[in-house]
């Protein structure tokens, strides 16, 4: 554990590492190189769950797959530790070839093995680079400077390993695609990483582990149908070129309190989108609850879908509600909604 008697810190160094030819914190690139990186629409898969619950397929996996799919800088092996506290910032010297078009970084460390580790991440709607009160469409091709902050995070980069940006136009399902694919220009000449380098407090001796968690007493309740344990799967179809990502939130199964109340509840969601097409972009969610009392039975299903045109989000909802067995409520909303800037 670490500690700031305050904040901002001043024992915060803001450290500037230029991005090369490929390379992070090295020497500078030569002014006129600008490298570029297109759409592949399923970069994200590997970023775990977007409101994580502790499950471990929540969590982010080695990113080293989707990283042969972004612009990457790489640093050197740390010849010491590297302890960060705050909000790293990318300073990009950025053109992008759409009018509309979405930027993600993300700061990993890199182990001596090889395996990349997500440390933190940030993600812009290019079209809000002044500011979400005042959008404006991208000019294609022309150069942008664009301060991205990732993520506020406390880590401590290991001795050995290395620094890697990682950058995309794309990260699915945490932003949705841009309409059409985008190509972004970076010209590394302009940008760097600015890394809130922490140096070590007094306080951090004085820190104590956490005491155990309080455990109150579990009520008595009787297991009716157990938890099929939920979990996270992902399927790919060569033939149309479909990634289908599932999420299985049954985690309660259900249960009779000791009142004699009967509650079961699951949720689904699914997530599609095809190779190089960011309009097939797909989200549905299927929610569904019983209450039972022995008296009253109402069981409630609520469904959702996402789906997206050139111009306009689409969204249908449905919410059924039966009451001891008979159709109390069934009812369906369609919306449109501009895409306008996004």
């Amino acid at each position: 554990w670490i500690a700031e008697a305050t904040w901002p810190s001043p024992r915060i160094e803001r450290r500037a590492l230029p991005l090369g030819d490929g390379t992070l914190g090295g020497e500078p690139a030569d002014e006129g190189l600008v490298l570029r990186v297109g759409s592949v629409q399923t970069i994200g898969l590997d970023g775990g769950a977007w409101c994580a619950d502790g499950r471990s397929d929540d969590l982010p996996l080695d990113q080293r797959a989707e990283e042969e799919h972004c612009l990457c800088f790489t640093s050197a092996p740390l010849d010491e530790d590297l302890p960060i506290l705050g909000h790293a910032v990318l300073r990009l010297a950025l053109a992008a070839d759409r009018p509309r078009a979405n930027l993600t970084a993300r700061l990993s460390e890199v182990s001596p093995d090889g395996t990349s580790l997500l440390v933190t991440r940030g993600q812009l709607n290019l079209c809000h680079r002044a500011g979400h009160d005042a959008p404006a469409l991208v000019v294609p091709g022309e150069e942008m400077a664009i301060d991205l902050p990732l993520d506020a995070i406390a880590h401590r980069f290991r001795k050995g390993s290395r620094l890697r940006i990682a950058i995309s136009p794309c990260y699915w399902p945490w932003a949705w695609p841009a309409p059409e694919p985008v190509e972004l220009a970076v010209r590394p000449a302009g940008s760097a990483l600015e890394l809130p380098v922490r140096s070590p407090a007094e306080l951090d001796d004085a820190m104590r582990p956490l005491d155990p968690p309080a455990e109150p007493a579990i009520p008595p309740i009787e297991e009716v149908r157990p938890s099929s344990g939920g979990g996270r799967t992902r399927t790919y179809n060569p033939a149309t070129g479909v990634t289908t990502t599932t999420t299985d939130w049954d985690i309660g199964g259900a249960w009779r309190f000791e009142n004699g109340i009967l509650w079961e509840d699951s949720s689904l969601t699914t997530m599609r989108i095809a190779d190089g097409d960011p309009l097939s972009a797909e989200v549905e969610v299927r929610n569904t609850c019983l209450y039972d009392d022995g008296v009253l039975v109402v069981d409630i299903v609520e469904e959702s879908r996402m789906t997206c045109t050139t111009d306009a989000f689409l969204v249908t909802c449905r919410l059924e509600v039966v009451e001891n067995g008979a159709p109390l409520m069934d009812r369906t909303w369609e919306y449109r909604f501009p895409r306008e800037y996004a």
